[in-house]
């Protein structure tokens, strides 16, 4: 009996990624403690590649918003000793985005 119902399960399984359906992969069938990671596990080509890209564009939003905040910092502490047309030409932005950065992160201290 376990094997007719598991040769149904492989059938379905089969039928189902014909037509593109979201179908598990073996590991969390064969093993519920693994995860389903779709850029990993996903059968279909089409769906593993969004959802890597997904991935991949998460990863980079989150370093780029830690550089940010870096930059933020060194703008913050630049901003005692120099001019604000000075770092904004270091930081590569117009000295009024420099003072929007300041008055954003200190409401006193924007020049």
């Amino acid at each position: 009996m376990a094997s007719a119902s598991r040769a149904l399960r492989a059938s379905r399984d089969v039928s189902q990624r014909k037509s593109g359906r979201n179908v598990e992969s073996k590991t969390a069938l064969s093993n519920p403690a693994v995860p389903f990671i779709p850029e990993l596990d996903e059968p279909d080509t089409n769906l593993r590649r969004i959802a890597e890209m997904e991935c991949q564009r998460s990863r980079y939003a989150a370093e780029a918003e830690r550089f940010r905040a870096l930059r933020d910092d060194a703008i913050d502490d630049a901003s005692r000793n120099l001019s604000l047309r000075r770092i904004a030409a270091a930081a590569g932005v117009n000295h009024t985005r420099v003072g929007q950065i300041l008055k954003a992160r200190d409401p006193d201290n924007g020049k």
